[in-house]
């Protein structure tokens, strides 16, 4: 396979996992008009990255070990025959591993990568053997860069990235339209209750008529099934509104870009809690900065200052009060980092000054 001559520098982003997709597009935004871009993807994402005139992509086979072995090979060889001396690690974690001690003598190739699981450093073997190859981690958040680097967790350099430039969609006129004496509550995704307390919806005494829940994903799955069933026993049922198959790109940005509020339903009670207070996002924060939404969040997540810029706070163990935070006037979305410019230039500065 042979690569058109370019006037810039190539690069390339690699993916090998199935999961994160939605990272990539923000970075292909930051990286266009400095680089040529190769992307290298999960032959199972392909569907998820829009067709861009400046960008190569490539799919990966990586369905079992020995097409992992296989890729992995033909994969340094492409990064060594086409001149590509900077790559980008979508996911720098556990499936790169293998890749990766490919290269553990050439030097003539920089790695960088995003860290979705920091907690990883703490105890991974593996992770501390990818760190020592890589010049640099990418975080998703400024709280996760400043809890890394306050535990000194790592010797790599790390910096924040804000991933929540979204290819987004053009939106048919008033296709859907919401009352103007409604406020919309959001929850985006499927329902997971490893991931968010939906039990919390339970607990309400009662709704202020005018507020409408949106469940913003496909709700046929069994715990989705289990929520909406235990919902449908309440006096407040007609409040929830629920989908029974794929939100289409095109209903799920104009839902977002009419909510009044977006709620990720983190609680203490969440067993993956102490992770996302200190180390993680939900990808529910960067609808909520794409489209400038007001967060609400329980109350846990005010001793992160970021929090403060876009959300309210709530106690989750009371939930009757909660309705009184959507007396506040919605958050403005006032600092420069949230603009597409000052990401693209920190993200630039990084992968060219790290040493």
């Amino acid at each position: 396979m042979s690569f058109a001559t370019s006037p810039k520098p190539k690069i390339a982003i690699i993916e090998f996992d199935t999961s994160h997709a939605e990272c990539i597009y923000s970075q292909i935004l930051f990286l266009k008009d400095t680089y040529d871009i190769t992307l290298f993807l999960n032959s199972k994402s392909i569907s998820s990255i829009p067709n861009l005139p400046y960008l190569t992509i490539i799919p990966l086979s990586l369905g079992n070990s020995k097409e992992i072995k296989r890729t992995s090979k033909f994969l340094k060889k492409q990064l060594i025959n086409n001149n590509i001396h900077k790559v980008i690690f979508n996911s720098a974690e556990r499936k790169i591993f293998k890749f990766l001690l490919l290269f553990l003598f050439n030097s003539t190739i920089s790695f960088w990568g995003i860290l979705h699981n920091p907690n990883r450093l703490k105890s991974s073997l593996k992770q501390k053997i990818i760190s020592k190859k890589l010049k640099g981690y990418f975080v998703l958040s400024d709280f996760i860069k400043k809890n890394i680097l306050t535990e000194k967790l790592t010797t790599t350099h790390i910096e924040s990235t804000y991933l929540i430039f979204f290819d987004k969609k053009k939106i048919p006129t008033s296709t859907i339209i919401k009352p103007i004496d409604e406020k919309w509550i959001l929850i985006p995704g499927r329902v997971e209750f490893n991931r968010r307390d939906y039990s919390f919806l339970l607990q309400f005494k009662n709704i202020p008529e005018n507020i409408k829940f949106i469940i913003l994903g496909n709700i046929n799955t069994p715990e989705g099934l289990m929520f909406q069933k235990e919902i449908s026993k309440k006096s407040y049922a007609k409040q929830f509104v629920f989908f029974n198959k794929h939100v289409p790109d095109t209903d799920f940005q104009q839902y977002i870009a009419q909510a009044n509020y977006v709620l990720p339903l983190v609680h203490p009670n969440n067993k993956l809690f102490k992770k996302y207070i200190k180390y993680k996002i939900t990808a529910t924060y960067n609808w909520a900065y794409a489209f400038q939404k007001t967060m609400l969040l329980e109350q846990h997540f005010s001793q992160n200052k970021e929090f403060n810029e876009t959300s309210y706070f709530y106690n989750y163990l009371e939930p009757q009060l909660f309705f009184n935070i959507l007396e506040n006037p919605t958050k403005q979305y006032c600092p420069e980092k949230w603009k597409l410019a000052s990401q693209k230039n920190k993200y630039l500065n990084f992968i060219t000054q790290t040493l």
